[in-house]
């Protein structure tokens, strides 16, 4: 679609035929592009234009570019496009082609061009190919007659200002704070500007004020870093749903709430995205008492750690949940292995393809052919995609390099090395390069007894994990949502049922 719209765009403007035809190229260049944008899906910060209609995978990332291109040349104006070119700019690509195994593929010449192309493009509309921008992050408590208007007035008369910081005193009543002050030109291209301040510092009521000078586009992003007053016991949405059951080590049976000292166990983790992402990292923490096996260290099959993928959820508390699929290590390498033997697809490296699990199916199922008359499912999307494996006797890290729209399962051993009661803590999902994209699974407590006999009471299964609950309206990206009940907890100066309410009194 994006390129009979920008052949239309150039038909349009080397045509000496009359303006009638133009507009009829116009009006049809309009409806591409809305089209388009119709099946544009957000991921934070970025956002791309999936391959069809209802779909939710991202086309491929030549694709991207070309919607990306269409959008600018054609005067498309919508909040999207800078999302959009976001992640063309971050190079995110679908997974690598299942043949070549653990060799990653790179972009092509051709990729590579038109994200170049559509880049450029882009920079000249946002008049960011000679960027000149000066950026300043202050924090304070506004003054008692800065309304919202005041302070628009009072940070634009600090463009021609000499001396900032004079200026910023009169925008707060009291003491203010420098968060961050950086300029971005030709010079510096690519550098991320970073800054740090300890929270005390921050006057409390304080705002935050952004101020830029000069020519050019620029994208904040703020996090802050705490140790939680208390570990919450329900699953935490941001983007990411997560789940986490401790089962038998066969990997059959519910989820175990403690076992007998020395037994092995599988740690199974899920991972839910409604929208493809790139660079996602897991975090599983353990509870004191149990020590996860090393795949590199244990090379017995019985011991490997398994990955799994669907586009579909699946309840991985319930008994018999475990998919007979496995993945394939692809894009990087991998500690992944398979515990059973696969069945081979002709021409392809030796694998399977991943059983849908339960719900959420979309238009047209996995088993080939059209989703939609418009696009058909990539031939690729059926293999799992599986991470890099990091272990230590305190955790295990998985990072996955490109995460597709749908459900990733993990599962790896453990054993029971020490007796007691531990915290269990959450298991955190988020996206390494927008970390506001993130998501937790219910925190509790996991007890490792001295002997078999004597864990009878502790090693009673906790039962299925119950559905997830969706919240009103996402919380509006102003809280986390309460997967268990589907209640928003909502960020400060936040309220009402989905976090939508902003109140400036604190």
């Amino acid at each position: 679609q994006a390129r009979v719209g920008l052949t239309l765009l150039a038909a349009g403007k080397t045509s000496s035929s009359s303006s009638s035809s133009n507009s009829y190229n116009s009006s049809e260049v309009g409806a591409i592009a809305s089209r388009l944008l119709s099946n544009v899906r957000v991921g934070g910060r970025t956002a791309y234009v999936a391959t069809g209609d209802g779909e939710r995978g991202a086309a491929a990332l030549s694709d991207q570019s070309l919607a990306l291109m269409l959008f600018v040349r054609s005067g498309t104006d919508n909040p999207l496009i800078q999302k959009v070119a976001a992640w063309v700019g971050q190079g995110a690509a679908p997974p690598p082609i299942p043949a070549f195994g653990t060799v990653a593929v790179s972009s092509s010449p051709w990729e590579s061009a038109l994200r170049g192309a559509a880049l450029t493009a882009y920079d000249a509309a946002t008049s960011s190919t000679t960027p000149d921008l000066a950026l300043t992050a202050v924090a304070g408590v506004p003054a008692a007659a800065t309304a919202p208007g005041a302070a628009n007035t009072a940070a634009g008369s600090n463009k021609s200002s000499s001396n900032g910081r004079s200026s910023n005193a009169q925008l707060f009543q009291g003491p203010f704070v420098n968060l961050l002050s950086a300029r971005f030109n030709t010079s510096n291209a690519g550098t991320i500007a970073r800054s740090s301040t300890k929270w005390e510092r921050i006057p409390s009521g304080s705002s935050l004020i952004f101020n830029a000078r000069g020519s050019g586009e620029v994208s904040v992003a703020a996090s802050l870093n705490f140790t939680p007053e208390a570990l919450l016991p329900f699953p935490t949405y941001r983007g990411l749903w997560v789940q986490r059951v401790v089962q038998l080590a066969s990997g059959d049976g519910g989820n175990l709430a403690g076992v007998g000292l020395g037994k092995l166990v599988t740690v199974a983790v899920q991972i839910t995205s409604p929208d493809d992402q790139s660079d996602v990292v897991v975090e599983v923490l353990m509870p004191g008492g149990l020590e996860p096996l090393d795949p590199n260290v244990y090379k017995d099959a019985d011991l490997a750690t398994s990955c799994s993928s669907s586009e579909d959820e699946s309840d991985l508390s319930a008994s018999g949940s475990d998919s007979s699929s496995r993945g394939v290590a692809l894009g990087k390498p991998t500690s992944v292995s398979f515990s059973e033997a696969p069945k081979a697809r002709p021409g392809l490296a030796g694998t399977a393809m991943a059983q849908p699990m339960l719900q959420l199916a979309r238009p047209g199922g996995m088993s080939g052919g059209f989703s939609s008359p418009y696009s058909p499912i990539p031939w690729w999307r059926p293999w799992p995609v599986c991470p890099v494996q990091t272990t230590s006797p305190a955790s295990v890290l998985f990072s996955f390099s490109y995460f597709r729209a749908g459900t990733q399962t993990l599962r790896f051993k453990a054993v029971a090395a020490t007796s007691g009661t531990f915290t269990l803590p959450p298991v955190k999902a988020y996206v390494q390069q927008q970390p506001e994209v993130m998501g937790l699974s219910p925190a509790g407590t996991f007890t490792i007894c001295p002997t078999a006999e004597t864990c009878a009471a502790a090693q009673q299964q906790l039962g299925t994990a119950a559905a997830a609950k969706a919240c009103p309206k996402d919380c509006s990206g102003n809280g986390a949502c309460n997967l268990a009940t589907g209640a928003c907890i909502c960020d400060a100066g936040f309220s009402g049922s989905d976090c939508g309410t902003f109140s400036s009194s604190r």
